[in-house]
């Protein structure tokens, strides 16, 4: 057998993201959309209480002057299953101007803290796999005792 033909029918083989890469520099014609992903810099809990889920805004704007189409967006770290999505966020087109907004939950059953990893699959021109960091900081301690009500996040 070939050479080229043994590496071709190891690459179909593999599965995976092989269209998607963390920098989309080198492969502008991936990319025409734009967004930009609010917090800009992750998502942090602090003094979250265990056993009490918190949860967080995210939100996705289309900048560009083309539809920004959104594969998928999911946790990828999720710290040990701290960290879940509201709902399933497949298959969304944007059009210039609109947003696309959801939760992030942080569930923490032990005092600590956690990171995780929310990724942004899209044609994004820039980063085509984008991905945002998850920060939770549990309280310092807390009663298990009678509670007047849920704890804040």
């Amino acid at each position: 057998m070939f050479p080229s033909l043994i590496l071709a029918a190891a690459l179909s083989a593999c599965g995976g993201d092989t269209n998607f890469t963390v920098d989309n520099n080198n492969q502008t014609d991936v990319g025409t959309g734009e967004m930009t992903v609010i917090p800009v810099d992750g998502v942090e809990w602090v003094d979250v209480v265990p056993g009490f889920p918190c949860s967080q805004y995210v939100r996705i704007d289309s900048v560009g002057n083309d539809d920004l189409n959104i594969d998928r967006i999911d946790i990828t770290e999720s710290g040990g299953g701290v960290f879940s999505l509201s709902e399933t966020l497949d298959g969304i087109t944007l059009s210039p101007g609109s947003t696309k907004e959801f939760t992030v939950q942080a569930d923490m059953s032990a005092l600590g803290e956690a990171t995780g990893e929310l990724r942004i699959k899209s044609n994004d021109i820039t980063t085509v796999d984008f991905r945002l960091p998850l920060h939770a900081v549990s309280v310092d301690s807390w009663d298990t005792g009678d509670t007047a009500g849920q704890p804040g996040c």
